[in-house]
């Protein structure tokens, strides 16, 4: 039986587009298949300063061969919008309710790892408690154990 691993990366609103929207994307693909794609993301930086991709900040032709690159894998995707919403609504809050329809979803099509971006110390134990805390409420498997290693944020 396969092990398989999410990869979770967010995006906030650009108010002039989409005002009130908040992005989680997870990728979603065989954990023994995490070295080669990652290698091919990785293959996608440029020079030793480029440590992240940012598609915002990305040229036409890169974004083309981002994309390329990325369907070229053999990953599954899943994405959380959360679109309106009151426009004082904080995007703490906006994540959180991304992540609680993410996770069960995850845990449905029987994801064992989820790796979330590093946002620092603080903010990465709140996401991991709060991530214990949904997976908890929704396993309801004896056989799978929940730990800080099923839902760890990394840098």
């Amino acid at each position: 039986m396969s092990i398989y691993a999410a990869w979770l990366d967010e995006s906030g609103s650009n108010p002039a587009i989409d005002p009130n929207t908040y992005i989680l994307s997870a990728v979603i693909g065989e954990a023994e298949h995490a070295p080669g794609i990652r290698e091919s993301m990785r293959g996608l930086l440029v020079g030793k300063g480029h440590k992240k991709l940012h598609w915002r900040t990305e040229a036409a032709r890169r974004q083309e061969l981002i994309v390329k690159t990325i369907a070229a894998l053999e990953v599954e995707y899943l994405v959380v919008v959360r679109a309106g919403g009151p426009a004082a609504e904080k995007p703490e809050r906006r994540r959180r309710l991304c992540m609680e329809r993410m996770l069960p979803e995850l845990v449905k099509m029987g994801v064992d790892e989820v790796v979330i971006e590093s946002r620092g110390s603080k903010d990465d134990r709140r996401d991991v408690q709060r991530a214990l805390l949904r997976l908890h409420r929704i396993a309801g498997d004896p056989d799978r154990p929940l730990s800080p290693r099923n839902a760890k944020p990394q840098a």
